[in-house]
């Protein structure tokens, strides 16, 4: 039986160069179950479904902060902001784990 994968659009704000290419490689890596990642060109114009932001980057969470409305985002390290966190270090099953937990909680709240 063929399971069928929800197609996530998601946006790295903060990250340097090689740690995006991690982030990026690490959301490629599908699991067997639940959304599939796919990580925006910077250059972009689409809409991502959620953001992951560097949260030792003081400027990526301001970008992230003065946005219209607030997204679905996950802070990855850094202090606590009030955003779903990420502790670092982490491995790719942890990072898939947390982001369908914050798929699905957005899912439901849309729901009601």
């Amino acid at each position: 039986m063929q399971v069928q994968k929800i197609p996530i659009a998601v946006r790295l704000l903060g990250f340097e160069p090689g740690e995006a290419a991690r982030m990026s490689a690490m959301l490629c890596a599908v699991p067997r179950a639940g959304p599939s990642y796919a990580c925006l060109h910077e250059d972009s114009l689409q809409e991502p479904d959620l953001y992951l932001v560097d949260g030792e980057n003081p400027a990526a969470l301001l970008r992230l902060t003065s946005m219209r409305s607030m997204p679905l985002a996950l802070q990855v390290g850094g202090l606590d902001h009030g955003l779903a966190r990420l502790a670092r270090p982490f491995d790719a099953a942890t990072l898939q784990v947390t982001l369908a937990h914050l798929v699905a909680e957005r899912r439901r709240a849309l729901e009601l």
